[in-house]
């Protein structure tokens, strides 16, 4: 799981493309002594994963993406979504400058008060699956202890990260040939399903599998059997019995 730049602890970087992403990955799999490497992203990472795996064709072998979020897709109603949608869908495209000046101040007032962020979201959610998860005191607690060290460097790596993907991906995912499992929840109200099924029909080789019952946050609880995928295992999704084995 690489630190993007200003992430983390990690030195900012100024970055005009989701695309700059692929040296300091590759760097990353050269060090690690792979020729292929699988991937799995999540939400808003999923614009990074696709563009690795644009500008690096040779080394990806498969991607898994969860929920993703397709800058190409326009909800019908987008006030009927969660506010990160009309930052990242709607204020970012109309008014980049202040998107740039609203995301710091989002991060500082969710970190200061991760309990009440938790809690407007799932009042929120039409997903149950989601307010399972996030009302869960582990979670939560993590959550906000995880924001506040991806934060402890400063906000500009995540403004820029946020920028480049609102903004929509520069590079063509019709030339991004590794196969691509997508999974997405019918009551994600942060990155629409719709978008999800949008993007697998412009990728040359996805599937596209969408669960009724869950939301945006559903990698929380599948992680294990999406990481088992990307790695090639032949794993139903949601298979309960399975668990990541000890090395």
């Amino acid at each position: 799981m690489p630190c993007r730049p200003g992430i983390y602890r990690s030195d900012f970087k100024k970055m005009t493309s989701l695309r700059e992403f692929a040296p300091d990955l590759e760097c990353l799999f050269d060090a690690l002594g792979y020729e292929q490497v699988s991937l799995m992203s999540f939400s808003f990472g999923s614009g990074v994963a696709l563009a690795t795996a644009h500008e690096l064709p040779d080394r990806i072998r498969k991607i898994v993406l969860s929920s993703p979020s397709y800058p190409k897709y326009k909800h019908d109603n987008w006030r009927e979504l969660d506010q990160f949608y009309h930052l990242s869908a709607v204020l970012a495209q109309r008014w980049p400058a202040m998107f740039r000046q609203l995301i710091p101040f989002l991060v500082r007032s969710i970190i200061q008060n991760a309990p009440r962020y938790m809690e407007r979201y799932c009042n929120r959610t039409p997903s149950t699956h989601d307010v399972e998860l996030l009302s869960h005191p582990t979670i939560g607690i993590r959550s906000s202890k995880m924001l506040e060290e991806r934060t402890a460097g400063g906000v500009n790596g995540m403004v820029e990260e946020n920028f480049l993907n609102a903004r929509g991906w520069d590079f063509d995912v019709r030339h991004v040939l590794a196969e691509t499992e997508i999974y997405h929840g019918a009551d994600d109200n942060v990155a629409p399903a719709q978008g999800g099924e949008h993007l697998s029909h412009h990728l040359p080789n996805a599937s596209f599998t969408l669960f009724n019952d869950k939301g945006h946050y559903q990698h929380i609880s599948s992680w294990p059997w999406m990481v088992a995928r990307a790695a090639g295992l032949d794993v139903q999704p949601y298979d309960r019995t399975y668990t990541i084995p000890t090395i």
